[in-house]
């Protein structure tokens, strides 16, 4: 423990708010030269650098595209989808498709962004994704003053330069964007006690169910009926959008497509990118070069002992915007990633609203020890900063996705301050070490 002690004491000298302000600047920099570079030499949409332009965003495109067309009931045709994306990228590998796997509804919101030529659109989708991620981030920031103490600037650099967001969620053409508005709006409605608006905005998660792997069962334990009658009117609404936008045909067509896709990801791991996966049977998956049976056991054992952990914790509750509420939230964010049953490295966004209110729970105890508190607190979020632009690479070379350890550190560390809040203790004392 000495040397883990040594570690956060000489990350917490090096990793002044200022440098931290000045290391972001030129990652977002960087990213946003590498961006304009794609941009510059795109030639049938392939860039300089390999990947097509916007890279997953083609799937979007191409479900905004079939949304727009005369028979929206195709959205799911595998066919239809490969051959849309050909005609998108022509340089592409004959074999190379890029499906569109999420719900109906959320191809609802994309129907304007393909009405526009694809580079365009491409350009207005970061727009909107960048300005949806800060709206997220500075909700999350309002939900309690006692944030104010922190430096909202620095915060907030680190956040978008945050190589999960900045690289594969955001340039990537992906949807953390309209992922963490959502998140924040849920955490910003219940700090104003207007859970049930915040439940039903959670609802449109449900474009991809796995973000609400935690987050639904946590509200089900701390019996946040208000919130849980929001959402399931709000899933009511996405269901009754899903068939105004595909009818019966498509909605089939969809429950059909997400069963190919879990026989596939149970049966043959080696399609996925295994290496752009940080959940725990990915990780297991990397570890052991898929060479054990024994593997889904050993998932599901340590999932069930982890979630019991969890719940053990979510049951104490109280009718306000508490620490322990606080904690609730980030637990459960923090270890949705982990236990998630397919979580990709652009889903670790969800990292950024968990220790922002871990920030704001640690403000809550003794001014005196609060300090050494976030310290250490501080140093496991730099860590998880500087591992996230290696990890990938580590992973091919060694199978071993270090972003997933970093992220299970920072949910022991959640799960301890909430055992000491729950049990009476405040968790700032001592140093608030590990």
């Amino acid at each position: 423990m000495r040397y883990v002690h040594a570690t956060i004491e000489l990350i917490n000298r090096v990793a002044k708010p200022h440098r931290i302000r000045l290391v972001s600047i030129v990652v977002i920099a960087a990213a946003t030269m590498l961006l304009l570079v794609s941009f510059a030499t795109s030639a049938d949409r392939e860039t300089v650098f390999g990947p097509q332009l916007g890279a997953d965003y083609a799937n979007f495109y191409i479900a905004g595209t079939i949304l727009n067309s005369a028979d929206p009931s195709q959205l799911y045709d595998v066919r239809l989808q490969g051959e849309l994306y050909h005609e998108l990228l022509p340089q592409a590998s004959h074999e190379e498709i890029l499906l569109y796997p999420y719900a109906p509804f959320f191809a609802v919101f994309l129907r304007p962004f393909a009405l526009l030529p694809y580079e365009w659109s491409y350009c207005a989708w970061l727009i909107v994704n960048l300005a949806a991620y800060a709206v997220g981030f500075l909700l999350v920031w309002k939900a309690d003053p006692k944030l104010n103490d922190e430096s909202l600037s620095a915060a907030l650099l680190i956040a978008l330069s945050f190589m999960p967001f900045i690289l594969e969620g955001w340039i990537g053409g992906q949807s953390v964007g309209v992922i963490i508005l959502v998140i924040g709006f849920a955490i910003f409605c219940q700090s104003r006690r207007r859970e049930a608006l915040g439940g039903f905005a959670l609802a449109v998660c449900l474009f991809k169910p796995t973000i609400l792997v935690l987050i639904v069962p946590m509200l089900i334990v701390r019996r946040r009926y208000r919130a849980l009658a929001g959402f399931f009117s709000g899933a009511a609404v996405m269901c009754g959008l899903s068939w105004l936008a595909v009818g019966g045909r498509g909605l089939t067509d969809y429950v059909r497509l997400m069963l190919v896709y879990a026989k596939v990801k149970s049966i043959a791991p080696e399609v996925f990118q295994t290496h752009k996966y940080v959940d725990l049977a990915s990780f297991m998956r990397l570890l052991t070069s898929n060479q054990t049976t024994l593997l889904p056991v050993v998932s599901a054992a340590v999932s069930v002992a982890v979630l019991s952990v969890l719940a053990y914790f979510w049951w104490t509750s109280d009718g306000k915007w508490s620490t322990m509420e606080k904690l609730a939230w980030a637990s459960a964010l923090a270890w949705t990633p982990v236990l998630s049953p397919q979580c990709a490295i652009y889903d670790v966004t969800l990292l950024v609203p968990s220790t922002l209110l871990m920030f704001s729970a640690l403000s809550c105890y003794d001014p005196a020890c609060v300090s050494q508190s976030k310290e250490t607190l501080r140093s496991l979020v730099v860590l998880l900063y500087l591992i996230s632009w290696i990890t990938q690479p580590v992973a091919v070379a060694t199978g071993v996705q270090i972003i997933t350890i970093a992220i299970i550190a920072i949910g022991v560390y959640a799960l301890r301050i909430a055992w000491s809040s729950r049990s009476g203790i405040d968790p700032t004392k001592h140093g608030g070490r590990l």
